[in-house]
Formats: C-alpha cells, structure tokens, sequence
C-alpha cells in the first residue's frame, strides 16, 4: 500500500511532468502550410460562399491531437493544391473561439466541408492523414460532379 508521503511524491512527479511538457516550445511555423489558409472569422465567412468546396481543419495550437496532425494537414493541403474548386483552409480555434463555437466545433482537429456557405460533412473518422485525404478527395468529387449537372 501507498505511504501519504509515497502518494505525495507520486502526484507531484507528476504534475512536474506536465508542466515541463506544456511548456516545451512548439515549432513557430508547426501549423503553417503556404497550401493552407489560415482564416479569421470575416475571411470564413467570406470564402466558404464562393462556390468552391472548402475543406476547413478547426484546431487549437495547445491540443497534442492537432500538433500531430499538423504534418499530415500539410501534407493534404499540398496534394490538393492544383484540384481546381477546392480549397484547403484552417481555422485557430485559440484565437477563433466565437466561430468555432458557432460552427459546433467540440473538439480538435474537426474537419469540415463547406459549399456555398453550407456546412456540407463534418469528418467523423480517424485523424489519419491518408484516410482524410481519401475522404476529402470523395466529397469534393461528390460535390463539384452536383455542381457541373
């Protein structure tokens, strides 16, 4: 059986442990991608009624979720560079809270697709750069073949 003291010691290693774990330094540039734009609320509001699909990651720079996604968006956000109509964006949810809650974002990373200013799917599967990808390439598929009937 645990001792108070063996207990104490215990709990306090561990908050020790977080601490010095939330404090590290994320990389400056960690979710910037030059195939990514970052929108604030006026230029969401904006974009998502152009008529192009819009594939929109709602992410919070703190969440170890999204930091470890953050490669993986990157890497998405270039494959569909050149897709014409669909347009790869993020929002910060750091500083975004009011759209984000707005756009009943309960947890990070969301991905969602909008079209003519309609929340179109939100994805609900695993945040796997592969598999995001290959949903994104369906709906957008989906959505620009109703476009063009």
């Amino acid at each position: 059986m645990f001792t108070r003291s063996t207990l104490f010691l215990v709990v306090a290693v561990a908050v020790l442990a977080t601490i010095v774990s939330a404090n590290q330094k994320l990389p400056k540039n960690l979710f910037d991608s030059p195939y990514s734009k970052k929108l604030n609320r006026k230029e969401f509001l904006e974009s998502i009624t152009d008529g192009n699909v819009h594939v929109v990651e709602f992410y919070s720079d703190g969440c170890r979720g999204c930091q470890k996604f953050a490669g993986d968006w990157k890497a998405i956000a270039e494959k569909f560079k050149d897709t014409e109509g669909v347009q790869i964006a993020q929002v910060n949810c750091s500083i975004e809270g009011r759209l984000c809650r707005q756009r009943a974002v309960n947890g990070y990373p969301t991905v969602k697709v909008f079209q003519n200013g309609e929340e179109y799917i939100t994805y609900e599967g695993i945040m796997f750069g592969e598999l995001v990808e290959k949903f994104i390439a369906s709906v957008a598929r989906d959505l620009l073949q109703e476009t063009t009937k």
